[in-house]
């Protein structure tokens, strides 16, 4: 698929579509430096090992300001050219979770959110994994099938191989997980969120709804 001259590629899992942009940023040696020295915290989520940026809206900081418009570049692609929705998008939150040798990052999902994105600004071995309950071909009825070969429509997974500078956006609600680091390169992901803002729907049918 080709928009505005940069590949990308869109994975329908479940329905839900998945943007994935190959190398869509080199980070600067000022940009991961800045990353890595900032403050870290334990996750608060009790299955995980990972640490988190204490700060919670790192872009705002003009050192990641090229990171911060190539992430609203493709996130309006994303929200215009896939999901077809004409209205204005605001970036909620930004944040980096770090993660080292045998550190786990269980499956979770993003709350009060429409857009979200991580961008793997230093990954030598990663993977993003999707999961749903069941299958597009489960939902109606819940049969076990004989599979020919694992699609977006026949699995409740969906696994995606990571590199630095890798960018993936897709539904905040869908529930996602990283694969364990099995080399000796810690990973640094940087993750936002995005929302609408404007107006919504409209008086005639009672949907009127301003953020």
């Amino acid at each position: 698929m080709k928009i505005e001259n940069n590949e990308i590629n869109v994975v329908n899992f479940n329905g839900l579509p998945i943007l994935i942009k190959k190398n869509a940023c080199n980070p600067s040696k000022e940009e991961l430096n800045h990353i890595k020295k900032l403050d870290y915290i334990p996750s608060l989520h009790k299955d995980t090992t990972l640490k988190l940026s204490k700060e919670k809206y790192i872009l705002k900081n003009k050192k990641l300001r090229n990171i911060e418009n190539i992430f609203n570049k493709y996130v309006d692609i994303y929200k215009k050219d896939i999901l077809q929705i004409n209205n204005k998008t605001v970036l909620l939150n930004s944040w980096t979770t770090w993660q080292t040798t045998n550190s786990t990052h269980p499956p979770h999902v993003h709350p009060n959110v429409l857009i979200s994105l991580v961008y793997y600004i230093q990954c030598e071995d990663g993977s993003i994994t999707f999961t749903q309950d069941r299958s597009m071909l489960c939902n109606g009825y819940a049969f076990e099938y004989n599979i020919i070969n694992y699609n977006e429509y026949n699995s409740s997974s969906w696994n995606l191989p990571v590199k630095t500078g890798d960018l993936i956006i897709f539904p905040g609600w869908l529930r996602h997980q990283a694969k364990n680091i099995s080399s000796n390169s810690d990973r640094y992901v940087i993750a936002a969120n995005y929302f609408l803002k404007g107006k919504l729907g409209n008086d005639l049918d009672a949907t009127y709804l301003e953020i």
